[in-house]
């Protein structure tokens, strides 16, 4: 409970000054365009299956309709790369206007960059072939190396960015409950949608981080600084 003391009052209000300081109103905004450009990007990239014949590989890549949208993810996939550093981020910024410097600890924004590289180093891997092939009029390569070249970057995304993106979401967490920003409901679930997470080279696994930025979204436009009044 916020102390309403004359001191205690000045306290609160510095804290939430200085939390809505910070860029107000870009945080949720900046969680919104992660979904979006995001999912965007998982079903811009429909590349065939590992297993796929040599022939489907060839005519999939021969189809430039197909190189434009795959190439079109390097760019959706970089952004979102971005969205989601500055969403974390901003939280983080939040949470330590709010709470005492000992749970202010860079964690969360370290494994939030980590995150963000290993997302946008999948999508730009993802697009180098058809980024070649229309920007350089590269010959298409063999499909070996097509093979290669695209399933690399899915390893990257969903085990690379998702590991560290449940170290971002459960030590954040973490410092938001010790600055009493986040309830023990919200924290607990924060925590199993960071070990849900560890799985998202699942379908429904992957479902859970952006389950958690929804949830924290309508958070961030309810209580802007994070700033708990009981």
């Amino acid at each position: 409970m916020v102390d309403t003391s004359q001191g205690g009052l000045h306290a609160a209000v510095s804290q939430e000054s200085a939390a809505r300081g910070a860029w107000p109103g870009w945080a949720p905004l900046s969680g919104i365009a992660f979904l979006v450009l995001f999912v965007a990007t998982a079903f811009m990239s429909g590349t065939p299956d590992a297993n796929a014949s040599d022939s489907a590989w060839t005519a999939w890549f021969a189809d430039a309709a197909h190189r434009d949208v795959l190439t079109a993810t390097a760019f959706t996939g970089l952004a979102a790369a971005l969205a989601l550093m500055s969403f974390i981020v901003n939280i983080w910024i939040r949470v330590a206007a709010v709470g005492p410097a000992r749970v202010t600890n860079p964690l969360p924004v370290a494994a939030a960059a980590v995150a963000a590289a290993a997302i946008a180093c999948g999508a730009l891997l993802q697009a180098a072939i058809p980024g070649a092939m229309i920007f350089n009029s590269m010959p298409e390569p063999s499909p070996g190396i097509m093979r290669v070249l695209e399933n690399v970057s899915s390893p990257l995304v969903f085990i690379g960015g998702m590991v560290a993106l449940a170290l971002a979401v459960a030590s954040l967490s973490l410092q938001a409950r010790a600055a009493g920003a986040f309830g023990s409901r919200l924290t607990i679930f924060s925590l199993v949608v960071a070990v849900l997470t560890l799985f998202s080279f699942e379908f429904f696994p992957l479902l859970a981080p952006l389950a958690w930025v929804v949830t924290v979204i309508v958070i961030l436009i309810r209580r802007p600084a994070l700033v708990r009044t009981a």
